[in-house]
């Protein structure tokens, strides 16, 4: 849904917005790769691999980026929304 929104921002605006997941998969569901597979593969569709960034994707073979708590509560204030489209998520989020 994000990366939806995030397609149909930029062509409504023409402005560069952009749309960060920080979270890695969750490592509790084996189909959390395939997921992740078709969220990339989406955003190529919606031609917004330059603007939709997961921070835990390797970039040029390298380790992937994880984010700690207090790196991640630094970036916050940079943001001007926050995408929500969950009823069950947990861990403060509702709180921003």
């Amino acid at each position: 849904m994000a990366l939806d929104v995030l397609h149909e921002l930029r062509a409504i605006s023409a402005s560069d917005d952009r749309l960060i997941v920080t979270g890695p998969p969750g490592p509790h569901n084996p189909a959390n790769e395939d997921y992740l597979d078709a969220l990339r593969n989406r955003r190529s569709r919606l031609s917004v691999d330059d603007a939709a960034h997961f921070f835990f994707e390797p970039v040029d073979g390298g380790a992937p980026l994880l984010l700690s708590e207090t790196d991640i509560a630094a970036r916050c204030p940079t943001c001007v929304a926050l995408l929500f489209p969950g009823t069950q998520e947990g861990f403060g989020m509702p709180m921003l």
